[in-house]
């Protein structure tokens, strides 16, 4: 088809569309000259402004099948494919960690803010900084959860460790902090000389939970990368020579890195804690390594997807082995 036959029958097709923006400018053209217009003037205005409302209502059923419905669809279509993109969702994770970093960053300009400018002579006026403190011990953890990017979480792994970690050790500093404004504000007028001994006490705390908290995190890492390797060298045996012994031996493997994995990095408790990985993520996996179980028998390359995911894994917890932690 010619370039002159497809301009043809796209106005053929779409000249209708033209009628509306025609009655919409010749209504906006006759009510703009209807104020500084004569008398027969006023009359060719009138005509124009009602003659244009009625061409608009008229054409208006030519835009509905052809934009609404359509140009929605399009819209949203084109919308939802730019917003699942990879590039999108990467962008949407650095973001979100972007925002975490922030916010870690004004929790510890109030906490030196806090240190630098003690009052003395008021030590009540320290009642709000408790309750922010309080805030800030309770809710952080919940919203760096919440804040961490799920889009690659194997690629973001080592980032999620140290993320997960520097959040335990803000909010329990933050924890300890509300304990030494509380007992700031309620013993400095009565016993003076008590303040540096709580000082030094809270300060002592503060560094033995920050020990305690990267200490479970290479616990974990060195754990993690034990029971990996294990579940590896599993599948591998039981690529080269398939049997009921072997199967069973990968299976028990897996059983214990979906439990490490499963395991919060910074905490014991499950609803302060960060899982190692993604729930989702670990079901992935978990289907993978069955999917390789079931067809390593015929096919000995067939886990090469899982064991990639697996090295991965592997790396990253390499850098914080402590076998004496």
């Amino acid at each position: 088809m010619s370039i002159l036959s497809q301009g043809i029958g796209l106005v053929r097709h779409y000249w209708r569309l033209v009628l509306f923006p025609a009655g919409y400018a010749a209504a906006l053209w006759g009510n703009a000259r209807w104020t500084h217009a004569t008398v027969p003037d006023r009359v060719a205005s009138l005509v124009c402004f009602i003659g244009g409302l009625l061409l608009m209502r008229r054409s208006a059923r030519y835009w509905r099948p052809a934009t609404l419905p359509g140009l929605r669809a399009e819209i949203s279509e084109r919308l939802s494919a730019r917003w699942q993109s990879p590039r999108w969702v990467q962008t949407r994770g650095n973001f979100r960690i972007l925002l975490w970093g922030v916010a870690v960053a004004v929790v510890a300009l109030y906490g030196w803010r806090l240190l630098v400018h003690l009052d003395t002579t008021r030590p009540v006026r320290y009642l709000d900084d408790v309750q922010n403190l309080m805030v800030i011990w309770g809710v952080f953890p919940l919203l760096a959860r919440a804040a961490e990017p799920e889009d690659v979480p194997l690629v973001r792994l080592h980032g999620r460790i140290t993320r997960a970690a520097i959040t335990r050790t803000v909010s329990n500093a933050a924890g300890i902090s509300m304990v030494g404004a509380m007992v700031y504000t309620a013993v400095l007028l009565r016993y003076p000389a008590a303040v540096v001994t709580v000082a030094v006490t809270l300060g002592v705390a503060v560094i033995v939970s920050v020990h305690k908290t990267w200490t479970r995190t290479r616990k974990l890492c060195t754990l993690v990368h034990a029971d990996v390797q294990t579940l590896v060298r599993d599948l591998e045996e039981f690529a080269e020579g398939p049997g009921e012994a072997k199967l069973a031996a990968a299976v028990r493997s897996w059983d214990a890195v979906h439990r490490d994995l499963l395991t919060r990095i910074d905490s014991g408790y499950w609803l302060f804690g960060m899982p190692f990985l993604p729930p989702g993520t670990v079901t992935v996996l978990e289907v993978k390594v069955a999917r390789a179980l079931d067809e390593i028998p015929s096919n000995k390359h067939a886990g090469a997807d899982v064991l990639a995911d697996f090295d991965t894994i592997l790396t990253v917890c390499a850098a914080r082995i402590d076998t004496v932690a």
